[in-house]
């Protein structure tokens, strides 16, 4: 029988535990008072925030982004759409809006611009096409519903397309016992950290040694993130100045770039 791998993650319940703990409320979160229940949660919040949010460390020059934050979604463009509601936890774009694979023709990615463009372009032509600029806009807001976002696409989809689109989430707090901070096990000793770091603040404990230990912690995971999702190689190196074509309706949908990828010294191919 297949043995069953047990995960060193953590749930809410076991980080609420840890700031009781902490606190002096005691290990067992079912056991607190209201009143201590609404403390432990209010740090745990914090704590959460500090850690999906980091401050900018000392030496580095801006805030770490989590690649955990930065998922990738398959989308759908629906043919006749002019308006696209985005994902509920979504934050803001990162990268470019690319063609999904699949299409019989290669298309450019879709640039990214100014919501008043979008409408100025609809007044002037508001004909159907292949979207190939789209604007990313608030919707209304709603006091309950809290902000949300949608993505005005030029011009309207003439069919269905499905696009990669990757943005940075929103997290979502912890709502149920059994739930999982985002991150994973790696960053688990790190969020434990956050969380004792924002008791020790909340209670005015300690002597700082908690404050130290999350940055320590901090440091740690911003190693791991930027170890794990570093690219092995950047690709290939060449002037601005070297076209690259996308040529639309060619038979097999092929890229065709106007360079050569052969490295010349004085003007000579080695062993050439």
């Amino acid at each position: 029988a297949r043995t069953r791998l047990m995960s060193l993650t953590i749930t809410k319940t076991g980080l609420l535990g840890r700031i009781g703990r902490k606190l002096g409320y005691g290990r067992t979160s079912s056991s607190f008072t209201s009143t201590q229940l609404a403390d432990a949660t209010a740090v745990l919040e914090d704590a959460l925030r500090r850690f999906y949010e980091p401050d900018i460390l000392p030496g580095e020059r801006e805030k770490h982004q989590w690649s955990f934050l930065t998922p990738t979604l398959r989308f759908q463009f629906v043919e006749n759409q002019f308006r696209v509601d985005l994902p509920v936890d979504f934050s803001m774009l990162c990268g470019p809006i690319t063609y999904a694979r699949g299409e019989d023709t290669v298309y450019p990615p879709i640039e990214i611009v100014g919501p008043q463009e979008i409408y100025k372009r609809q007044q002037q032509d508001d004909s159907a096409g292949r979207p190939q600029i789209a604007a990313v806009q608030v919707k209304a807001v709603d006091p309950v519903a809290g902000t949300r976002h949608e993505l005005l696409l030029y011009p309207t989809s003439d069919d269905d397309y499905e696009v990669n689109l990757s943005y940075k989430v929103n997290p979502y707090s912890l709502d149920f016992d059994t739930a999982l901070p985002l991150g994973g096990q790696a960053h688990v000793q790190t969020i434990i950290a956050a969380c004792l770091a924002e008791a020790a603040a909340f209670d005015e404990l300690g002597d700082g040694q908690d404050e130290a230990r999350f940055i320590e912690r901090l440091r740690s995971s911003i190693s791991h993130d930027r170890r794990v999702f570093a690219p092995e190689s950047l690709g290939l190196i060449r002037e601005p100045s070297d076209a690259f074509d996308i040529y639309e309706g060619n038979s097999n949908g092929y890229r065709y770039g106007s360079w050569g990828n052969i490295t010349t010294v004085n003007g000579t191919a080695p062993g050439g």
